[in-house]
């Protein structure tokens, strides 16, 4: 424990740290936020858990009760330090740039909007059997102190090892207000690339219950439209995102953000 800041130190410290417009160091004791609003829209396609990290000490709360039976710990975690044991020794350099690079990005060109964007990547995580599986890891920023520096972030863990093994590799920054902008980036190199389908109002609305599986029939029930509407929606999804399956679809939705 460091004791000067109260904050134990983890990999992440020193990328977090290192950039004096991010994380709030401020002596008062902020509410933590209500989660509700910021899981509404956030889609998940396999098992999944969250927490909140206190920025201040790196200390976790709101944990989601899945997580220690996802992972099999006899007991839920309370510092940040003990989720990144969980991950692969082998994925924690990307962890690390990935974490590097949204940070980068998100304050260089947004320091005044943190609350407005979110981060999304893979990396593999020791699971209940000791084996390794792929998450889909989301980061939203959720609080910020009176000098718009962070005070609390929300991170989403979703289990997609029964979608693919296979990391994509990338990072992607998008927007949570309207005009909805996606930066993809390979944390490896310095070109961004930002060539992500982009899907109207209503494809939105139902690619989500396409991941989770519906038939056209049962989605336009839900929708109060018709069948033929959804299947044509389908069919424009399909087109755009140059998928030709629901299986690749949400894997590449899921490498977008989309999901």
């Amino acid at each position: 424990m460091n004791s000067s800041s109260g904050k134990k130190k983890h990999m992440l410290s020193e990328i977090w740290e290192s950039n004096p417009n991010l994380l709030s160091d401020s002596t008062l004791t902020s509410q933590c936020p209500d989660i509700g609003k910021y899981l509404a829209d956030i889609l998940t396609v396999g098992p999944y858990y969250y927490y909140i990290i206190n920025v201040k000490n790196y200390e976790l709360s709101n944990i989601h009760a899945q997580l220690s039976q996802i992972h099999g710990l006899a007991h839920p975690p309370i510092q940040l330090n003990e989720i990144i044991d969980l991950i692969h020794p082998d994925d924690l350099e990307f962890v690390q740039l990935a974490e590097k690079k949204s940070i980068e990005r998100i304050i260089t060109n947004y320091s005044d909007s943190i609350l407005n964007w979110k981060s999304s990547y893979c990396f593999r995580m020791r699971v209940a059997d000791s084996t390794y599986h792929l998450f889909h890891h989301q980061a939203v920023h959720i609080a910020v102190d009176d000098e718009n520096k962070l005070t609390y972030a929300l991170n989403i863990h979703t289990d997609i090892h029964h979608i693919t093994q296979e990391n994509s590799g990338l990072l992607l920054v998008q927007s949570l207000n309207q005009e909805k902008e996606y930066i993809q980036i390979d944390p490896y190199e310095q070109e961004e690339k930002t060539k992500v389908p982009e899907l109207s109002k209503r494809e939105m609305e139902i690619l989500p219950y396409i991941a989770n599986g519906h038939s056209s029939k049962r989605i336009a029930d839900l929708l109060f439209i018709s069948a033929d509407t959804v299947r044509s929606h389908r069919k424009n999804i399909l087109k755009k995102t140059k998928t030709n399956s629901s299986n690749v679809l949400i894997k590449k939705c899921l490498e977008w953000g989309l999901l």
